[in-house]
């Protein structure tokens, strides 16, 4: 799924990788969106992505999460 989606040259910028632990790793208020599209499901503990969200997220930022059972 995300060769596909590198393919299409439509994201900037998509990384695999732990969530929290791929969201430490960037400056703080330093994207306007983070995008979880079918992997929610698997985030035991949903408290340390948001707070690194909040962190990474420039203000007006937009997380969209998505559970991935519709």
């Amino acid at each position: 799924m995300i060769d596909r989606a590198r393919a299409t040259g439509h994201t900037p910028e998509l990384e695999v990788a732990d969530m929290a632990q791929g969201l430490r790793g960037k400056p703080d208020a330093s994207v306007d969106l983070i995008l979880a599209a079918d992997a929610m499901v698997y985030v035991a503990e949903l408290a340390p992505v948001l707070f690194e969200a909040r962190r990474v997220l420039m203000p007006g930022g937009l997380v969209a999460l998505d559970r991935g059972d519709a």
